[in-house]
């Protein structure tokens, strides 16, 4: 079954035509809604003059709102050969969401230039009004295919308070999907810089902590994204696992600028959890070669000191 931006299975093509049948009776009354939706599921005529050949049959009601489930009986459908029956356990239900999770993770379907950012907007804005933990899996696709990548490219109002709207409703997902999605970007770093430097430290944390769990590399574009979530409240195990990237490329990246920023910002903000990492800091910094060398080699050798068992003893 050819659609204009992907291709479905022939098994899906009586799930396909409950749904067509379902839309048509719902027409949406917002014109912008409809063509958002046109985006997403282009029109197939061919189903659609199967759809008027088959015999009225009961419908299931489907909103965003409300799921209305009941045991839908026909004896005389000659398209459809398993009537759909709507069950507590909601299964149907599940199939339909998984199916639109489908189109959204289809690797021809969505393309950035298939949503500019007032589309973007509104189509994130209505999970967000409909919280509803029965749509996590498409929630968890928009952000991945649509949202993330456009937090790559745009930097504005509207895409930064959607982007804090998903945090604040669904940390969890947005924090995994970006944490990961940052393994991909690319040499402008400035637009995804923009939009997490404003965030709060705690969700700094929580993303940066997803990034370094997810990746088993560092490469020079990370660096100052990773500066840019680097706070107080970064975790022991993130530092833990920076150190050990940052050990592995600190050869490699002697006289790259941003890696000394990023230093410095470690030894500078998180002191107080640097203290089993110092062997590691010392041969980092050591090796390190940019403009920062004279003031990371102070501000290392001041915490040295600070952690001196001399000093720790005077203070307390």
């Amino acid at each position: 079954m050819d659609y204009k931006h992907y291709t479905f299975s022939n098994d899906s093509k009586n799930d396909l035509l409950e749904f067509y049948k379902i839309a048509k009776i719902n027409k949406p009354e917002n014109s912008i809604k409809e063509e958002k939706w046109k985006l997403l599921l282009p029109r197939n005529e061919l189903l659609i003059k199967e759809l008027d050949e088959m015999q009225d049959k009961d419908l299931v009601d489907l909103t965003i709102n409300e799921i209305v489930t009941h045991t839908e009986v026909s004896n005389n459908s000659s398209c459809i050969s398993n009537d759909i029956e709507m069950t507590t356990n909601n299964s149907s239900t599940d199939n339909i969401i998984d199916s639109v999770r489908e189109y959204l993770e289809a690797d021809s379907t969505l393309n950035e230039k298939h949503f500019d950012t007032e589309l973007t907007c509104r189509f994130g804005e209505s999970f967000v009004t409909n919280n509803n933990i029965a749509y996590s899996k498409i929630v968890r696709c928009f952000i991945k295919h649509i949202l993330a990548p456009k937090l790559f490219l745009e930097h504005n109002s509207e895409i930064n308070s959607l982007f804090v709207s998903f945090l604040n409703n669904f940390a969890i997902i947005t924090t995994q999907e970006l944490g990961y999605k940052l393994q991909d970007v690319g040499a402008n770093t400035k637009c995804i810089q923009d939009n997490l430097i404003s965030l709060s430290n705690n969700f700094k944390q929580k993303i940066l902590k997803e990034f370094m769990m997810s990746t088993t590399r560092i490469e020079k574009n990370y660096f100052p994204v990773i500066d840019c979530l680097v706070s107080k409240e970064i975790d022991g195990e993130s530092i833990q696992k920076l150190i050990e990237l940052l050990m592995a490329v600190s050869s490699i990246h002697t006289d790259d600028k941003m890696l000394g920023k990023l230093l410095l910002k470690l030894l500078s903000n998180c002191k107080e959890k640097l203290r089993y990492f110092e062997q590691q800091l010392t041969h980092i910094v050591n090796l390190h070669r940019s403009t920062w060398k004279s003031k990371l080699s102070k501000v290392l050798n001041e915490y040295i000191q600070y952690n001196s068992p001399l000093s720790q003893s005077l203070r307390y």
